[in-house]
């Protein structure tokens, strides 16, 4: 096991072979990897709320009961997905409802500037919580039901 002509073989490591040596390296990416799929798959959901939400003559906090049940369910899944990173469902699900709100704003000046943007991002990571709320719960059920040990600090 040299690693070229004329050296002295290296002793197997902790893990015993260096392919096993090397899993943690592709485990600690695939979770870099699951939490950007998690923030953009978040982006792409509260992105689609918001146009969604779009189709009615008031803004989404002024619908009534339909937005923080869709929230919550949205959250939900979302911390299913990925229980380890619950907290980057959420925050996908702002920025992207974040990125839309930007874009109508610019579209639409008149319906905009009935509350000002600063204030719509602010009622919007309000109204968030509630998909924080929901992502945790699924991700300490998904711990619970599972058996298993919750992520480190």
């Amino acid at each position: 096991m040299a690693d070229r002509p004329g050296t002295k073989p290296r002793p197997p490591g902790p893990a015993g072979t260096r392919a096993e040596a090397k899993e943690p390296a592709a485990a600690e990416r695939w979770a870099a990897w699951h939490l950007y799929l998690t923030l953009a798959l978040g982006g792409a959901v509260g992105s689609l709320l918001w146009l969604l939400w779009l189709e009615a003559p008031r803004p989404p906090w002024e619908l009534g009961g339909t937005v923080l049940p869709t929230l919550l369910a949205a959250g939900f899944v979302l911390g299913v997905w990925d229980p380890r990173n619950h907290w980057a469902g959420p925050l996908g699900l702002y920025l992207g409802q974040a990125v839309a709100l930007a874009f109508e704003a610019r579209a639409h000046v008149e319906r905009a500037g009935l509350h000002p943007v600063p204030l719509q991002l602010l009622f919007l990571a309000s109204f968030n919580l509630a998909a924080l709320v929901g992502a945790t719960a699924a991700a300490a059920l998904r711990h619970w039901w599972l058996g298993e040990k919750p992520p480190p600090p």
